[in-house]
């Protein structure tokens, strides 16, 4: 699961787009090593893009630190704008056989236990 969505690879995604608005967790560092570790529990590129400033919401505010970035499935960060650089543009390769070289050496998704997390929390198949 990356933040509030589905697992990408159980959708058969081979990369996920993250937006994000708000602070993305406790801190920048939190956000990326959270969006690192997702990338590669689901064997797949992350990119997310992430507002930065702050937003009046309802009468609070609302800051995004504004961390966009381009994450492999092994978890290395490709490109990384930091919030404090301002608006701007995060490229990177995505390369598909990497890609499949990774999931073949790191195989987190193919070896999950659906059955087992199903079962502890009473759902049925």
């Amino acid at each position: 699961m990356i933040g509030a969505f589905p697992s990408p690879g159980a959708l058969g995604a081979d990369l996920a787009l993250v937006p994000v608005v708000g602070p993305g967790g406790d801190d920048s560092g939190f956000f990326l090593a959270e969006l690192r570790t997702h990338a590669r529990e689901n064997g797949l590129y992350a990119c997310a893009a992430n507002k930065s400033g702050i937003e009046v919401v309802t009468g609070a505010a609302v800051p995004s630190h504004g961390d966009s970035c381009v994450v492999s499935p092994s978890g290395e960060i490709l490109a990384h704008r930091p919030g404090d650089a301002g608006p701007g543009i995060v490229q990177a390769t995505v390369d598909l056989a990497v890609l499949a070289d990774t999931r073949r050496r790191l195989p987190f998704y193919e070896q999950r236990r659906p059955d087992l997390v199903d079962h502890a929390f009473g759902r049925t198949q």
